[in-house]
Parts: C-alpha cells; structure tokens; sequence
C-alpha cells in the first residue's frame, strides 16, 4: 500500500494556447529481500514524476447563436 500526492498549474498564454505543469510524487514503501550470500536489500519503491503541456483549444463558433449544439429555453441556456 502506498500513497500518491502532486499539484499543477495551468496558465493560458492567449485565448487559445493553453501550458501547464504537473508534479508527482508516489510513495509504495519498501521491501526487503535476502540474496543467494544471505545478504538483505531493501528496496525503496517511490518515484517523482514532472509533466509539462501545451495546449491549442479550438473554437469553432465565435457564439452561441452559431453553435448549432446549443439552445435556448424561456429560462435555460444549455450546452450539449
């Protein structure tokens, strides 16, 4: 059993053009084994992981009245 804890940041540079960067770091404990010489090891099974992203978000309407996927109640606007 083990843990797993991380945070990011995401930062729009333009409307369209998204980064962000993600830390992680998972702890599964340890393990000791004895060799064939009757030596014991242990070993430590943890990791720390650092991702990085680009994004390109695309808009294909430039409003909603033009998105043919969204439609307007008497007191909802819905998107599908």
């Amino acid at each position: 059993m083990g843990f797993s804890v991380g945070g990011g940041v995401e930062y729009a540079f333009t409307q369209h053009l998204l980064g962000r960067v993600q830390y992680i770091y998972d702890d599964f404990g340890s393990k000791d084994y004895v060799a064939t010489d009757g030596g014991t090891y242990r070993v430590n099974l943890t990791s720390q992981t650092v991702r990085g992203a680009l994004a390109w978000k695309f808009q294909i309407w430039s409003s909603a009245a033009e998105n043919p996927r969204t439609f307007q109640s008497r007191d909802w606007l819905t998107n599908g």
